[in-house]
């Protein structure tokens, strides 16, 4: 799916950001837009992933997987607060 791929490109631009930052400290402001950027990211990630668990498009769950769809979005919002 073309969504995932996308957001596996942005978290790992996040990533290097993150390793940039340890050794060139930055201000409070661009901090705050960093942190942003990522609750607005992870909060895409539980858009698409409650679209995976209702079904309709490319994927879906089945009635039997209820346990991973509620962990799916279970770690999607733990994600999103840290």
């Amino acid at each position: 799916m073309v969504g995932y791929a996308i957001l596996a490109v942005l978290i790992s631009d996040m990533l290097e950001m993150t390793i940039f930052w340890l050794f060139w400290p930055t201000s409070s402001f661009m901090y705050g837009v960093y942190c942003s950027l990522g609750a607005l990211l992870f909060g895409i990630y539980l858009i698409i992933e409650t679209q995976l668990i209702l079904g309709g498009k490319y994927f879906s769950l089945s009635v039997d997987d209820y346990v991973v769809a509620a962990m799916i979005l279970y770690l999607d919002i733990i994600k999103i607060f840290l």
